[in-house]
């Protein structure tokens, strides 16, 4: 019926800043925070939700049980699976594996959704900028600048030093960025 501290907080941070990037341990909830976080940006009207592919049946549940407590957005699985939801007058949330973006099909996908807002659960599989997948939605959200937000976290955003997610707090929080930019 309610979500967890950590939860509400970060919608609410993504909502006031129009973006976000931090860190959500397990167990934090970050499975309902991608479903809902879309309702509470301003004037999103479509978002790419990005997952590890094996996470889909457990967004797939998730989403079924939350629907029955909140107002949830209409979801859209970008996976072939027919279980997609309209909800009239919410953002459309496409949900797309990240195994999706490994080839060169995916990023027409990204340029014929146009999403305003591109969320990274598990945020760190975008860390290396030099894979296909990291280069093909940054190279994306770059090209749109100010035109795409970016939401993401994981709970080990960092690999090896803080270069591993300065490019996402750029792109979350632009100059706002507790991160050095370049």
């Amino acid at each position: 019926d309610r979500l967890k501290p950590e939860q509400a907080w970060t919608i609410r941070e993504a909502a006031m800043e129009d973006g976000g990037i931090g860190y959500l341990p397990v167990g934090s909830g970050k499975t309902l925070v991608g479903i809902l976080i879309a309702l509470a940006l301003r004037n999103c009207r479509l978002a790419v939700l990005l997952i590890k592919p094996d996470q889909r049946v457990h967004y797939r549940l998730a989403y079924a049980r939350l629907r029955e407590h909140f107002r949830v957005p209409t979801i859209v699985w970008d996976d072939g699976w027919a279980g997609s939801v309209l909800v009239p007058g919410t953002p459309a949330v496409h949900v797309v594996p990240y195994s999706l973006l490994q080839n060169k099909r995916s990023t027409v996908h990204l340029e014929k959704l146009s999403p305003d807002v591109v969320i990274a659960d598990e945020a760190h599989c975008l860390a290396n900028k030099a894979s296909a997948r990291s280069g093909r939605v940054l190279r994306y959200i770059a090209g749109r600048r100010g035109q795409t937000r970016f939401c993401g976290w994981s709970g080990t955003l960092e690999w090896k030093s803080i270069a591993d997610v300065a490019h996402l707090s750029a792109f979350a929080l632009g100059m706002r960025s507790p991160l050095p930019i370049d």
